[in-house]
């Protein structure tokens, strides 16, 4: 018989004994059990815990990217109060989530839940981390991978996760789904896809930091017959064979005045002149618009234009906040020019970039790792995969890719390939020699471990002890066979001539931003590989396109279709081109400005903004029509929106109206020119064409009215200008069409 007093005892120890924590059957785990739970409730955003403080004191990483730091902070953090492992019903933890206890989130999981049970039993476990590493997840797929449907029409996803041990699970209840475009094709939080509008919208699953995307597809009704295609150029046979998938005609090609304009500005930035324009449109070769691309493919205006979009994104910038100085700005300009001009092949233009050493002035390419405001690896890493392929991982370096599987990690991997990249000075004035140090390591921020050159596909860079990295690093990169480096540059020139990307935006690539047209992509990018990188010849296949030398106007039936091709994409000159060709036309020239008073930022009368070297010289009218600072390499700096100042500049400033009365309008109005061909040459040097019947019928009476017509022949200067101005001041002009 036991005494009475020794029964409570006792009854402890059995309780101990036949605990959980010794005898679980099946203990939960945090990362495979209780993780998809924590995602679906949204307790890792930025909303709730994944913020950079937290909420309430508990900061969780945000997305759920680390896990194994997560479950720390549940387990360890605040004293290891938020779990009871003697009474687990009492943690915390529990209290709070079940809303036993005030709560900011409320009671995402009720005592009656799956996921409270689940979360009890984890804690009355031990409260363990990863009991099945075996079972680890690898990859998520969604079903079906694209789908047709029609409006009104819905679809249930599933989305099945794929395990190490090559086991699998329907995991739809626990995805987060996400729309590229819910106007066209919503989703709820069950994966339910509802078809509201024709066009394409991707759908993105998302689960424990893997992502999988479904093309929803609503085509557009036609019952008119299809266009008939004769031609033969392979971008044609795929831009109309996915326009026809979306039920959307392609337009007609623009008129030879549309195209001769299109291809200056678009080419060369540069407006044709007169001459040129009216040679060109009263030529009647079947073969004018072939020979007029390789005709301005060949002048140096083509270098010039491009080396402007090269050193916007290399940041060819004098001193802040870059590390240039106006000496080195003007030969890392020139280099960069020259490479344009003898047609430097892409992979050796990116090669002679990432591996480049040397005086700042007297080998111009070292100064790409000088033109960066911190000179840590990872930093320069972040601009490098930027600019060379697309992919943006700077987010890692505060918090996980809200839409990739890019980790911080993946970034100090990456910028390992640079830890290498040293500096010293030399007597000369501002001048920096970048160098190898064979000695330098990359350490992580963190724990001061040594860091392993690891790229984005996990590869490993080899070298040897006294070999660079950055040799090895450019070898991976620049390859056919690297998944960025030619679909980055294949998709920045079509972005370039045709205005949007077929991935877009263009320094975006990841696998939920998938191209609008892959294999046109991927012939583009073939077909870059076949010519050895030779960015000329892709600058042409893409000029001759018929998807280029469409029409900007949607007929009647048609949709504004801004991301399949159908037609070509407006846009606004940029600033440099808007201002050279007012200047041009005028006669007159710009005063422009830097902050550093020294002889290599002396710009000449006349000087051109397209050939303006440094992006600290600047003016007024450059900064209002939105050129870049230059500060990163992201190619949305440069802000081509058209603003309501910007209007009104053009309408009513000083420094367009006294631009009106530049030399080359005095010459116009002077020459004692007949009112009609006067007429004429205003239209063909504004606007590249000659005016309709009611346009020359409207300027004539102007003119008339204005006394400018004396005798049959143009005597007044005043109302030429007028002419001039109100031409300026059209859409037709101030946009790219």
């Amino acid at each position: 018989m036991i005494p009475s007093l020794l029964k409570p005892l006792l009854a402890a120890s059995l309780a101990l004994v036949t605990s959980p924590l010794l005898f679980a059957q099946a203990p939960v785990d945090f990362s495979g059990d209780l993780m998809p739970f924590i995602d679906q409730a949204g307790c890792s955003t930025a909303a709730c815990h994944g913020a950079e403080t937290g909420r309430g004191g508990l900061r969780l990483s945000l997305f759920g990217a680390y896990p194994d730091e997560d479950h720390e902070r549940f387990v360890r953090d605040f004293g290891g109060r938020r779990v009871n492992f003697v009474e687990p019903a009492k943690s915390l933890l529990l209290q709070k989530v079940s809303g036993q206890m005030p709560h900011a989130g409320g009671a995402p999981f009720p005592p009656s839940s799956p996921a409270y049970k689940k979360l009890f039993e984890w804690i009355q476990g031990g409260a363990p981390y990863d009991l099945r590493p075996e079972h680890r997840l690898t990859a998520i797929q969604a079903s079906p991978s694209a789908k047709n449907l029609t409006n009104g029409e819905a679809l249930k996803l599933i989305v099945l996760a794929r395990f190490a041990d090559q086991g699998t699970a329907d995991v739809s209840g626990f995805a987060r789904f996400t729309s590229s475009d819910p106007r066209i094709a919503g989703v709820d939080a069950k994966g339910v896809v509802r078809a509201f509008a024709p066009g394409e919208a991707i759908i993105t699953a998302a689960y424990r930091r893997e992502f999988a995307v479904v093309r929803v597809t609503i085509p557009r009704p036609r019952t008119a017959p299809w266009p008939e295609y004769r031609g033969s150029n392979e971008i044609d046979k795929l831009v109309r064979k996915n326009l026809r998938r979306l039920g959307i005609p392609p337009v007609g090609p623009a008129p030879d005045a549309v195209f001769l304009r299109r291809a200056f500005l678009a080419l060369t930035g540069v407006l044709p002149g007169p001459e040129e324009a009216r040679a060109f449109l009263e030529s009647r070769a079947p073969d004018k618009r072939a020979k007029l691309v390789d005709e301005l493919l060949s002048r140096d205006a083509f270098a010039d234009f491009w080396t402007l979009k090269w050193a916007d994104l290399l940041r060819i910038k004098a001193e802040f906040p870059s590390n240039l100085w106006p000496n080195a700005v003007q030969a890392y300009h020139r280099w960069v020019k020259d490479s344009i001009k003898t047609n430097l092949p892409y992979d050796a233009f990116a090669k002679a970039l990432l591996t480049a050493n040397g005086s700042d002035f007297r080998d111009p390419p070292a100064n790409y790792f000088r033109a960066f405001l911190s000179r840590d690896p990872g930093r320069i890493v972040e601009s490098t995969s930027l600019l060379f392929m697309g992919v943006r991982l700077e987010c890692a370096r505060c918090h996980a890719h809200p839409s990739a599987p890019i980790q911080f990690r993946d970034l100090l991997g990456m910028g390992a390939a640079f830890s290498q990249v040293a500096y010293k000075r030399t007597g000369e004035w501002k001048e920096e020699i970048v160098y190898t140090d064979f000695k330098r390591q990359y350490r992580h921020p963190r724990d001061a471990a040594l860091v392993p050159p690891v790229m984005l596909d996990g590869t490993r860079l080899q070298a040897a002890a006294d070999t660079d990295l950055r040799l090895a690093f450019s070898e991976w990169l620049c390859t056919p066979k690297n998944p960025y480096f030619t679909r980055n540059i294949a998709n920045r020139v079509w972005a370039w001539v045709m205005g949007r990307g077929i991935i877009h935006p263009v320094d975006d690539l990841r696998p939920t931003n998938p191209p609008e047209n892959e294999d046109l992509l991927r012939a583009l990018e073939e077909d870059l590989v076949r010519h050895h990188y030779d960015l000329r010849h892709l600058f042409r296949t893409i000029a001759l396109s018929e998807a280029f030398q469409a029409d900007s106007r949607s007929p009647e039936g048609n949709p504004i279709d801004a991301r399949h091709f159908s037609r070509f994409t407006t846009r606004r000159l940029d600033a440099e081109v808007l201002i050279d060709a007012v200047n041009l036309i005028t006669g007159t020239s710009e005063s422009y400005q830097s902050q550093i008073p020294e002889p290599f930022t002396f710009l000449p009368e006349g000087q051109r903004a397209v050939d303006i070297a440094d992006g600290s010289i600047d003016s007024p009218f450059l900064q209002m029509f939105g050129r870049p600072a230059r500060d990163t390499s992201y190619e949305m700096e440069r802000n081509s929106e058209i603003s309501l100042r910007q209007i009104l500049h053009f309408l009513n400033s000083d420094h367009i109206n006294r631009k009106m009365a530049g030399p080359r309008i005095a010459r116009l109005a002077k020459g004692d020119k007949a009112p009609e061909a006067l007429v004429d040459e205003v239209y063909l040097t504004v606007l590249s064409r000659f005016p309709d019947a009611a346009e020359r019928g409207l300027a004539l009476h102007y003119l008339g009215e204005g006394g400018a017509i004396d005798k049959g022949f143009v005597k007044k200067a005043e109302p030429v200008q007028d002419l001039v101005w109100a031409l300026l001041n059209t859409k037709e002009f101030l946009f790219l069409h």
